[in-house]
């Protein structure tokens, strides 16, 4: 039986950013070909939500929507993705756009990990279903020292496993604050079959 992961991240938070896209997809595409299950969840604000003019559009209309569509359906998840806006501390004030809220519950639920890059996935009464939650750091330093500063922009609370790409952070060698978490380095994953071979660079 295929072990179920949900990835949770930003892509229609960050509209165009192609490096950013493809940083979410090697996570998606690494885990299904390791024969998981994957899906993706994003959180979004509606102060965010531009349309082509850049003046202020509902999610639904937005061009932050469109991309997460042309990005996560061009990359075959289109139907494994799900968007939510304005979740608070449940998910009966959200616009979901790819599931209904039960759904929603349901996959957490059944979920065998969720992979929460940078602590995206906040909501909590959707969080908390989840049997087992790794946090993803990939702003080393920033995340450890905005923890310790009391500020809620790293979310650190309630994972199960901590991984970071900071490979010293948590040594004898680094000074960062870590509240006592066990930090575990790791390599962001890069999918090579979504990369092209560039000629040999001239010897000069």
């Amino acid at each position: 039986m295929k072990r179920h992961v949900v990835v949770s991240s930003v892509i229609a938070n960050k509209p165009f950013n192609g490096g950013n896209a493809r940083m979410v997809l090697n996570w998606l595409e690494g885990f299904r070909q390791l024969g998981a299950e994957v899906f993706f969840v994003e959180q979004i604000v509606s102060d965010t939500c531009l349309d082509t003019t850049r003046a202020r559009a509902p999610a639904s209309e937005s061009e932050n929507r469109s991309y997460f569509d042309r990005v996560l359906g061009s990359s075959g998840f289109g139907d494994r993705a799900v968007l939510v806006c304005d979740g608070g501390e449940t998910l009966d004030d959200a616009t979901i756009h790819g599931a209904t809220p039960t759904e929603l519950y349901d996959l957490a639920r059944d979920a065998d990990l969720l992979i929460n890059i940078s602590g995206h996935l906040s909501i909590p009464a959707l969080k908390s279903r989840f049997r087992r939650k790794a946090y993803i750091d990939l702003d080393p330093g920033y995340t450890q020292l905005w923890h310790a500063q009391g500020s809620d922009a790293a979310r650190l609370d309630d994972h199960d496993l901590y991984f970071t790409v900071g490979q010293r952070i948590g040594t004898p060698s680094c000074t960062l604050p870590t509240a006592g978490i066990s930090w575990m380095p790791i390599r962001q994953p890069i999918v090579l079959s979504g990369c092209s071979m560039a000629p040999p660079a001239p010897a000069d």
